[in-house]
């Protein structure tokens, strides 16, 4: 019944060979974001254990209440991954006042932000002799002094990355 008002993907473990502790470690290791648990006092109690993976918190709440704790945990768990990444993009990212920085950088695995002219036989220049290539420019970003490739005035923002491999 929990199950089925839940608004998310459910899977219900009814394997006989295995304690509570062990179906929680076997889910943990495969890395599901919520669990619920329900054992003999919860069922009288009309109670569900509900897991919380980033926190690694219990809370025990009523089985009437379980599908708003899920949901408002699964928001949690989007607004956390979202800034994560966030913050391992930015990260990454380094900004480069020269040819030499962006080979460096690159090499380190970065991703580099440059000024740019955006001509194309500049960014044939760029990528020339070099791991990487250009991914793109920045929508909305200026750039604010001379390409790094021919020092005419940049009129963009560059993105400079390592080459992906082919399959």
């Amino acid at each position: 019944r929990i199950a089925e008002g839940l608004q998310a993907r459910t899977h219900i473990d009814g394997q006989k060979n295995r304690t509570i502790k062990q179906k929680i470690n076997y889910w943990r290791e495969r890395g599901v974001p919520v669990l619920l648990a329900i054992e003999s006092e919860n069922v009288s109690n009309q109670t569900v254990n509900v897991y919380q993976r980033n926190q690694n918190t219990w809370e025990t709440v009523s089985a009437d209440n379980v599908g708003q704790v899920v949901l408002k945990y699964f928001d949690e768990i989007e607004k956390q991954i979202r800034e994560d990444s966030h913050i391992f993009f930015e990260r990454k990212i380094k900004t480069v006042n020269s040819y030499d920085e962006v080979v460096d950088l690159v090499n380190q695995n970065h991703m580099v932000r440059f000024d740019y002219c955006g001509l194309p036989q500049c960014g044939i220049e760029l990528e020339r002799g070099s791991v990487g290539e250009i991914l793109g420019t920045g929508v909305g970003e200026r750039a604010q002094g001379k390409c790094i490739g021919c020092h005419n005035e940049a009129t963009a923002i560059g993105y400079f990355s390592r080459r992906a491999q082919s399959p």
